[in-house]
């Protein structure tokens, strides 16, 4: 990032001045560019286990409805569905969680009840098929576990559909921009 930012000042310099710059003027130079802070600011990268949420959101799943419909929805819309954070859901809470529940993803509230929080199976065959081409591959897992608040489910094992297996928890917050 300094070495693409800083040519463009590096440029500027010179067509204020023939002779080379020193570090302090460098840095004094910068320091009077509010351009420059702006732009580092905004090009801070998001953080992988960011990027690996919203990767998994856009995710889509085929799945039969109540009403024996094939459907397609993405899981950020069945989480929302199943959270009723979505005003206007695709598809019915009912669907969603069963929906979820068989791709190894659950969306609970939190112990309080005051917070939503996605349950994500360790072994499941739709997430490593939803990450198969993605940087997180062959860790997703543990990516995801970076997501601020996220942690191993306290239980051994965790019901999803008919299997039971080990869990992490994500709060829902991580993935609609709410971390604080």
């Amino acid at each position: 990032m300094a070495i693409t930012l800083g040519a463009v000042p590096a440029g500027a310099w010179s067509l204020r001045s023939l002779r080379a710059v020193e570090a302090a003027e460098a840095e004094r130079f910068v320091a009077e560019c509010e351009w420059v802070r702006k732009t580092a600011a905004r090009s801070t990268p998001e953080p992988a286990w960011r990027r690996a949420l919203l990767f998994l959101a856009q995710h889509e799943v085929r799945f039969t409805s109540h009403n024996g419909r094939f459907e397609v929805a993405t899981i950020g819309e069945l989480c929302g569905a199943v959270a009723g954070i979505d005003a206007d859901p695709v598809v019915p809470a009912a669907d969603a969680r069963k929906t979820l529940a068989r791709a190894g993803i659950r969306v609970e509230s939190d112990a309080e009840r005051t917070a939503w929080e996605f349950w994500i199976a360790r072994s499941s065959e739709t997430l490593p098929r939803a990450f198969a081409d993605s940087p997180w591959a062959s860790a997703w897992a543990s990516v995801l576990l970076r997501a601020p608040g996220a942690s191993r489910h306290p239980l051994e094992k965790v019901r999803f559909a008919q299997v039971m297996t080990r869990a992490i928890i994500v709060p829902l917050a991580a993935l609609i921009g709410d971390e604080s």
